[in-house]
């Protein structure tokens, strides 16, 4: 079993909670706001899952309602990483971390009873890369297919 210890490595500074919550995401870049799920959320921010991420730095107005929640949240925040999963040894998932601004005290608060109680998002795993490579070697005793050239 993970404990918060284990989930809170490097600079985390709060826990993030797995959930799925249907949101919102206005920015310059959408002629109008674009529907995403949320895989995480915290009372600093929220990760978005997307295999078409903004750029790091960009500005948007996320709009969710968190759970245990009667009302919608309609928060300004900045992305502030980037998961592409480009290699099979990516510890990030594929979407956006974005980072809540002027969030006050009171608000993140709320937001943290609101996610009280809920599992914390396990990291994924890493897949382990083998030591050496291997390299498919040209057989000598098979023709190469018709319209290919040996190199």
């Amino acid at each position: 079993m993970l404990s918060t210890v284990d989930i809170l490595k490097g600079d985390r500074k709060t826990l993030r909670r797995a959930v799925s919550l249907r949101c919102e995401l206005d920015s310059d870049v959408f002629d109008e706001p674009v529907p995403f799920v949320l895989s995480d959320l915290s009372p600093l921010g929220a990760f978005v899952d997307t295999s078409l991420p903004l750029e790091v730095g960009d500005s948007v107005v996320v709009t969710f309602t968190p759970p245990r929640s009667s009302g919608t949240w309609c928060l300004r925040a900045r992305v502030a990483r980037v998961g592409l999963g480009r290699r099979a040894a990516d510890r990030h998932p594929v979407g956006m971390g974005l980072e809540f601004l002027d969030l006050g005290p009171l608000e993140r608060s709320e937001l943290a009873s609101c996610l009280a109680g809920l599992p914390p998002r396990v990291p994924p795993k890493v897949h382990s890369t083998p030591a050496r490579v291997m390299r498919a070697r040209p057989s000598k005793e098979r023709p190469l297919a018709s319209g290919c050239s040996q190199r």
